[in-house]
């Protein structure tokens, strides 16, 4: 019974081949997948699966990078099978993939809240090859994102797989950089971006602020139409806040949460001296609709720089042009740190510009954020 519980020490990696384990008994998503990563020098499958059971024994004796899992059969022991990897592996990086059904849409926004870092639609039966290429290309890049770090390889690098990982102390991220002075000051809008591992953040951060919060909150994650709706329900739901998608014109009220609709870029502007959500469909930037540049940028202007920024865990540098909005104007950025973060990109660009006055942890957030809104300083 002892065995069972320990856990596996990140270990060096075996060339320079990313390790991933593919789980599902679905030929053809497991073949898309193999497509998708066979002819890469970088990425290997090193292991495949039929079930959540058997990978969980796979990864009591062998680290993997990435774990791909197949959810073609909708929320059927999803939470079960993401519970325990996380339970063995704690910085196990899961991307769950299937077709874009209303079933899997609904389970992948399940296997996000429990702890997957990313949900990633494969091309329909008879897609056209762009689908095909932006399935590879996403899937690939995701992987990579997900690389081992220096945290996932705390430990002796030679210890045995199944011994235990000694404690891991965080790095002193606020050492590394230079940080801006605190902004004390009431803020009168709340904005925050994220992208890959977002969802779980979010509601994490969300859940930790005052339930009597009297400023609106903005958001930008990085996620397709059918999703942000339905992450804007499940944030409602368990209690964070009122939380919904924005609507063009919709006047922004305090107390209540906006997100950014999929595909559309969300913007806080000024009409009649009421601030109110502007959504359009202009080009994607930093390949990004949403993107969390343009919602800053407006929202600094909009409030007068009276903002705090958040930026949490993703890929990419989004938000970074919009948080030098945010400070230029007056207002002040926080960051996620990176031992908290899923894939430490957005809050690294922002925090290696100097731009963050102060870089926390992920259960941190909450209660600095907090600070603010008790009283005007």
């Amino acid at each position: 019974m002892a065995e069972l519980m320990q856990k596996p020490v990140r270990s060096a990696p075996e060339g320079n081949s990313l390790r991933v384990l593919l789980i599902g008994d679905s030929e053809i998503v497991g073949a898309r997948v193999h497509t998708a990563l066979d002819r890469l020098p970088d990425i290997e499958v090193t292991a495949q699966v039929i079930d959540g059971i058997a990978a969980v024994s796979a990864i009591r004796v062998r680290v993997f990078d990435a774990i791909v899992l197949d959810i073609g059969h909708g929320e059927s022991n999803l939470k079960v099978t993401i519970t325990r990897l996380l339970k063995v592996d704690p910085y196990a990086r899961i991307i769950m993939v299937a077709s874009l059904s209303f079933a899997n849409v609904k389970a992948s926004m399940l296997g996000l809240m429990e702890g997957a870092a990313e949900f990633i639609p494969t091309p329909a039966t008879h897609t056209k090859t762009k689908s095909e290429t932006e399935f590879n290309t996403r899937l690939a890049s995701v992987i990579r994102a997900f690389g081992r770090t220096e945290r996932d390889l705390a430990g002796p690098a030679a210890a045995p797989a199944t011994v235990i990982a000694p404690p891991k102390s965080k790095p002193p991220v606020i050492e590394k950089f230079a940080l801006r002075p605190i902004n004390r000051m009431k803020p009168d809008a709340l904005i925050v971006g994220s992208s890959t591992g977002g969802p779980q953040a979010l509601f994490a951060f969300l859940a930790s602020l005052p339930p009597n919060i009297d400023i609106p909150i903005l958001i930008t994650q990085h996620m397709p139409a059918a999703f942000t709706a339905l992450l804007a329900s499940h944030i409602s739901s368990h209690g964070a806040i009122d939380c919904r998608e924005g609507v063009n014109g919709e006047e922004i009220v305090g107390g209540r949460a906006y997100i950014a609709p999929g595909a559309f870029h969300m913007r806080a502007v000024s009409v009649g001296g009421n601030s109110t959500i502007k959504i359009s469909q202009e080009a994607p930037i930093n390949y990004c609709r949403p993107s969390v540049d343009p919602m800053f940028e407006s929202a600094a202007e909009t409030y007068r720089g009276r903002v705090i920024g958040v930026i949490l865990t993703g890929m990419g540098s989004d938000g970074l042009d919009g948080s030098q909005c945010v400070v230029d104007a007056g207002g002040m950025v926080i960051a996620q740190d990176e031992e908290s973060c899923v894939v430490w990109g957005m809050p690294r660009a922002v925090s290696e510009a100097g731009i963050c006055s102060a870089i926390l942890p992920l259960d941190d957030l909450g209660p600095f954020v907090s600070g603010f809104l008790k009283s005007d300083w």
